[in-house]
């Protein structure tokens, strides 16, 4: 009996000493898991609702116990959550022009006129719409010049997505967080630690759209990308979660947080002669690099973790 008695004892107090990070200790922590967004991408004009944005997340972080039931940490995340929306009818022809492409075109065709002029040809009188003139000049240069003036003006043409066909938009949300947490781990007397925790830090982000459809002059598919400028901000987490001491200073955790931006609208970039035009019956809306366009992406996320947490 008292063999028993003694064993039990030290099981019991093997289970309360092993529930809570004992004070004084630091960890190093990794996690990994799926996130999925609050609300749905609303990527085109269109008032019509895409799919959540889904994706892995992952983690690290340094920790340190204040007390045996509170214990703080710095973390680093990574996500790239994504997500398609579907409009079978838009009902507005899409343009983008690639002002790189226009500016790769240009220079072409300026090298092209200034190996004619340099052959004993004539000075191109437009920097878009005409070629040197022969001259002395080989024909192969000035077929040259005139297949480049070709090229100038369909790179200032853009591509044209057919509204009235499906067009996909596809949002990638790229985003690295910093967050100062504080966790608050519940005695239960076994192996087993419920928690809960609240953090707060700063977010940086981008947003890329990858619009597909069908061009209007053929039935080719076509895309092309909007991307967004970096956009730094406010984040904050709540969830709760649940510990398991796997051996001495060796935890599993299992979680789900809440976490947030608090602005949620991106400006996409536009280059020199880059644009983007919305044609919908009588209204145009073009936008380029002096009228930007914004968009909208969910500033709130669902976010459920497995990891492991190393005491030392």
């Amino acid at each position: 009996m008292k063999k028993i008695l003694l064993t039990t004892t030290m099981l019991v107090g093997f289970a309360v000493a092993a529930n809570a990070t004992e004070a004084g200790k630091m960890y190093v922590r990794g996690d990994l898991g799926y996130q999925f967004s609050g609300s749905k991408n609303e990527a085109l004009d269109a008032n019509k609702s895409g799919k959540r944005l889904t994706g892995f997340v992952g983690d690290i972080g340094f920790g340190y116990a204040i007390a045996d039931n509170v214990r703080t940490d710095l973390t680093v995340s990574f996500s790239n959550p994504s997500g398609n929306q579907k409009v079978e009818k838009l009902g507005a022809n899409i343009t983008k022009v690639d002002g790189v492409a226009v500016a790769k075109a240009r220079k072409a065709l300026a090298d092209a006129n200034a190996a004619i002029v340099s052959a004993g040809g004539t000075a191109a009188t437009g920097a878009d719409t005409a070629a040197a003139k022969g001259g002395n000049a080989a024909d192969e240069l000035v077929l040259t010049a005139t297949n480049a003036v070709t090229a100038v003006n369909t790179a200032k043409t853009g591509i044209t997505l057919d509204g009235d066909k499906a067009i996909t938009a596809k949002m990638k949300n790229r985003n690295i967080g910093l967050m100062a947490n504080v966790y608050y781990d519940f005695t239960t007397g076994s192996a087993f630690t419920p928690y809960v925790m609240g953090g707060v830090g700063l977010s940086r982000s981008n947003q890329q759209l990858t619009i597909s459809g069908t061009k209007t002059s053929s039935t080719d598919a076509a895309s092309f990308v909007l991307k967004s400028a970096n956009k730094t901000g406010f984040a904050y987490a709540i969830g709760a979660g649940v510990g398991y001491e796997m051996s001495k200073d060796v935890v599993l955790d299992v979680g789900y947080k809440l976490t947030g931006r608090p602005s949620s609208k991106y400006t996409h970039k536009f280059a020199d002669d880059s644009s983007y035009t919305v044609v919908a019956g009588s209204k145009t809306d073009t936008y380029n690099k002096a009228n930007p366009y914004k968009s909208k992406a969910p500033s709130v996320a669902h976010t459920f973790t497995a990891g492991v947490r190393f005491a030392f």
